[in-house]
């Protein structure tokens, strides 16, 4: 009876040993679950920290990148308008000056006009004071004419009736 007993008891504390590691089997295993839910769990925290900093670093630098290529753009656009500017003043300044010169070319040729035709008319006024000078000439000579025709009529009358 002692023996079975002894046997009751062995067996007993033989399942209950085996309990009692199989529990502590399960429970470092779940300690160990537990311990590589956590290492996984940081891992993935980590991987997203890093995922979301890499994200926000592109994004800072896309938006660097974007600053810089509108900061380069809106320089490009100054000095094409500058550009643009200076050459329209150019061509501004050019286009007065060939209005100034065409209008000093007009001027002169009217004062030319002008000079040629005082020259025509004074040539002119010579020409009939010339005119009039051998007119007046012409008829005091016909006067004088005249007047030895009469006196010679009157000498050849005076002879014809003496």
């Amino acid at each position: 009876v002692m023996e079975l007993r002894k046997q009751s008891q062995d067996k007993f504390q033989a399942k209950e040993d085996y309990y009692k590691a199989k529990w502590e089997s399960i429970r470092s295993a779940q300690a160990q679950n537990a311990e590589n839910r956590d290492k996984s769990k940081a891992a993935r925290d980590q991987t997203k920290t890093g995922l979301l900093e890499q994200k926000h670093a592109n994004a800072r630098n896309t938006k660097e990148q974007s600053q810089t290529l509108l900061y380069q753009k809106k320089e490009r656009e100054a000095q094409e308008r500058q550009a643009n500017m200076e050459r329209s003043q150019y061509l501004k300044a050019r286009k007065e000056d060939a209005k100034r010169r065409a209008e000093e070319e007009r001027a002169a040729q009217m004062e030319k006009f002008r000079e040629d035709y005082e020259a025509r008319a004074a040539q002119e006024d010579l020409l009939r004071a010339r005119t009039d000078a051998l007119t007046a000439k012409m008829e005091k000579e016909e006067m004088e004419l005249i007047q030895r025709l009469q006196n010679t009529q009157t000498v050849q009358r005076d002879a014809y009736q003496a």
